[in-house]
């Protein structure tokens, strides 16, 4: 059975032939050949898959051409099987052993049309990375013209903002000396309103002269002078110009008419090279020209020497004074070419320049831009933390004001009962214990913050190092990939020279074999034409011999004839006769022998050419097939190669992989610092709350410790409120036995301050309290 299916440009053929087993009965034969199909179902479908492979095959990595072959063999082999011929007994072998061999071809052929497809996806995936590629490529390019683009933006933004600052430049410096004029006029006016004699443009001295004074003299004077003068003649200038305003004036005149004198001469000393710059260009171009002039000229004059001289001894002498001026001019035309170089190249250097300056700028403004910024940052963080800072003070200034505020009222609260110092003492055990608590808690707090501290530092440099070992192993990735790229670029241009050399062969073979079966045709041709033709000289030769044959028998019956003595005259005129016929029949045979011998070595000598063009083809047709095996093995290995380059690109997509797992670990890094970070902030926060505390503290302690001093009169406690009170001792209540009143000296401090921690605040307002219980009870004794 023959089917073929076409998907995607590939093309399967299967042949599948039924073996039979002859069986010695007949009915079974004849059974098992019913089951075959007829030659013309064969026929039809043999046609069919011709067609299919014929217009589906186009672009197929393998030649259908055997296939079709190997159907059409057995379709012949099923029609002999049709026949009515008997099969011979040893036939079931062969057949078994040919249908063995068209299953192995098929596998053959289903294994290489496999690896046809394998090779069309990597081609594909090849296309796709391809396209990635000059995507990259193309992405890159419009990156850089926007940073070009930019760049250029950024340049004229600069020089507008220079000219800008020069524009005000200018423009302050006009108002300053606009300014310094109206403030000389304004003193010259009040000179003259202080001292009349100004106003007649006559000054006295000293001996009594009068000079003459112009009101441009005394506007061109100096400031010292004209205030010196002022204060000599009147003490009311004072009043209007002070000797410190005229040194302000004085600097800002001075640093102003420096910068704009600094500025000039920049500005002159650029305009001057760019003039002379401008001058030396011409200078060359000019110079250029002329030489160029020169050198028409003396071209012209060459050509012109160039003919046959005059017999006149003085040419000689011109020509040799042409020769000296033009070598001349070639040295002045090399020189001013070194001049116009080494101008360019000045040219050059100052452009290079000019970009540095620009670069030192832009550098120089993203510097400030970036400090500017961290200041601005710098500024809001201490803001914040004023503002922290600020908002402790306040709570704990509260604090203090209500600690104050207790201790007022405990000190002035004398007339208060026992009870309530007994509640307000419960109290502030039960706020000492919560105080307490919450400072265990916070501590715990503290040291858990620590270990996270800790535990986040060791993750944080092990996510470090990991990254920097990440690093190291991409970078070799990268050199590696690289190395593999240009690897795999070799491989596939020599793929392509070699499928490239492939197809050239299989088109010089498939021309090759065209012409050879157009040379066999003919040589068939001419081979049908001789053996013609030697059937038409065998005829001929049979006529030859018939003739001969019966010349012969004429010549025996002649020879006979002339046995006999009676008809001797008869016998004369027959020999005659017949020797003349017989001469005539023996030089036509001689002619027609030599005929068929020219014919003969004619026909030998074609057949000898035929048979070495035979041998030539043969040998071309060898050499042809010995280069398309070795296409095909080179094929081969090219296929193993690009196997090697699959096997890479899976590396890559597994350093691409390993490039996303580094990017997260990187976020994730990220984030723990930002943690790390904030668990600091919140770590230095707690330290300084607890030297607040601490540095609060310590004053409370020191009063407490006065107040401890300060105790010398003993006191009793009345009896009934103290009995309520629990846990004033470790014996809960048993401290004060109900018949009598005991003495709070006696009780010991230590099993007071023993309910407390040492260091707390209210082991001071315990201490108060007592004092005032002193006071209270003997007050009422």
């Amino acid at each position: 059975m023959l089917t073929s299916t076409a998907e995607d440009g590939e093309i399967e053929v299967r042949i599948s032939v039924g073996l039979f087993m002859y069986l010695s009965n007949e009915s079974a034969y004849t059974s098992n050949l019913q089951g075959l199909p007829t030659p013309g179902v064969l026929k039809r479908r043999v046609g069919q898959a011709r067609y299919e492979v014929s217009t589906r095959s186009h672009g197929t990595p393998f030649s259908t051409g055997n296939l079709l072959n190997q159907a059409t063999v057995e379709f012949e082999r099923c029609r002999c099987i049709n026949s009515p011929c008997p099969i011979p007994s040893h036939s079931n072998s062969a057949t078994h052993k040919r249908a063995l061999a068209s299953e192995s071809k098929l596998a053959r052929a289903e294994v290489q049309l496999e690896n046809a497809r394998h090779e069309c996806s990597l081609l594909k995936e090849v296309e796709v990375r391809l396209q990635s590629e000059c995507e990259m490529l193309r992405r890159e390019r419009q990156s850089t013209s926007l940073v070009l683009a930019d760049l250029d933006t950024i340049k004229t933004r600069l020089e507008r903002t220079d000219a800008d600052s020069r524009i005000k430049m200018e423009s302050k410096l006009d108002e300053a000396n606009r300014e310094c004029s109206a403030i000389r006029r304004r003193l010259q006016v009040e000179l003259e309103e202080v001292n009349p004699h100004l106003r007649e443009g006559r000054v006295e001295n000293h001996l009594g002269k009068t000079t003459p004074s112009s009101p441009d003299r005394d506007f061109n004077l100096d400031l010292p002078v004209l205030s010196s003068r002022s204060f000599n003649t009147t003490s009311a200038l004072a009043n209007y110009a002070t000797e410190e305003e005229e040194d302000r004036w004085r600097a800002l005149q001075a640093t102003l008419v420096a910068q704009l004198n600094s500025s000039k001469t920049g500005y002159e000393e650029e305009k001057s090279a760019a003039d002379r710059l401008r001058e030396d260009l011409a200078g060359a171009r000019k110079e250029l020209r002329s030489q160029a002039s020169q050198l028409e000229e003396l071209n012209n004059k060459l050509k012109e020497m160039s003919l046959p001289p005059p017999p006149v001894d003085t040419g000689s002498n011109e020509f040799e004074t042409l020769t000296k001026r033009l070598n001349e001019l070639e040295a002045r035309l090399s020189r001013s070419q070194s001049d116009l170089s080494l101008a360019q190249q000045q040219l050059q250097d100052a452009r290079q320049q000019t970009e540095t300056y620009r670069e030192i700028a832009e550098s120089s403004e993203i510097r400030l831009k970036e400090e500017m910024s961290s200041i601005e940052k710098y500024r809001q963080d201490t803001q914040n933390r004023l503002l922290e800072a600020d908002n402790c003070e306040a709570a704990l200034r509260k604090q203090l004001q209500e600690a104050n505020t207790q201790l007022a009222r405990i000190t002035t609260g004398t007339t208060q009962s026992t009870t309530e110092l007994n509640a307000q003492l419960i109290m502030g055990r039960d706020k000492l214990k919560k105080i307490q608590e919450e400072l265990e808690q916070k501590k715990l707090e503290l040291e858990e913050a620590h270990k996270n501290n800790v535990e986040l530092l060791s993750s944080a440099q092990e996510a470090e190092e990991k990254y920097s070992r990440e690093i190291v192993l991409h970078s070799n990735d990268i050199q590696a990939l690289a190395k593999v790229r240009e690897e795999l670029l070799t491989k596939t241009n020599k793929l392509d020279r070699l499928e490239a050399e492939k197809s050239e062969a299989v088109q010089a073979l498939q021309i090759g074999r065209s012409n050879w079966e157009e040379r066999e045709r003919k040589l068939r041709e001419q081979l049908a034409s001789v053996e013609q033709r030697l059937v038409d000289l065998n005829s001929q030769n049979s006529v030859l011999h018939d003739q001969i044959q019966s010349f012969s028998s004429q010549l025996a019956l002649q020879q006979s004839l002339t046995e006999d003595s009676g008809n001797i005259s008869l016998n004369r005129s027959l020999n005659t006769s017949l020797s003349e016929e017989e001469m005539k029949s023996t030089e036509q045979l001689v002619s027609v022998i030599k005929y068929l011998r020219k014919e003969k070595d004619i026909a030998y000598g074609k057949f000898e050419v035929i048979r070495t063009e035979n041998l030539r083809l043969k040998t071309q047709l060898e050499n042809a097939e010995k280069q398309l095996r070795t296409a095909q093995e080179s094929l081969k290995a090219e296929a193993e190669v690009t196997d090697t380059s699959v096997a890479t690109s899976a590396k890559h997509a597994e350093l691409l992989r390993k490039v996303d797992m580094l990017n997260a670990i990187t976020d994730s890094n990220r984030g723990l610092r930002e943690e790390q970070f904030l668990l600091q902030s919140k770590v230095k926060e707690l330290t300084e709350r607890v030297k607040k505390l601490n540095s609060e503290l310590e004053p409370a302690m020191k009063e407490n410790r006065e107040f401890s001093t300060k105790k010398e009169r003993p006191c009793l406690l009345p009896p009934t409120p103290l009995r309520k009170v629990k846990g004033l001792c470790p014996l809960e209540g048993s401290a004060f036995p109900p018949a009598r009143a005991q003495p709070l000296a006696y009780i010991p401090p230590l099993r007071i301050g023993a309910f407390l921690p040492r260091g707390s605040p209210f082991l001071g307002l315990l201490d108060l309290i007592i004092d005032a219980c002193r006071a209270v009870h003997k007050n009422k004794e």
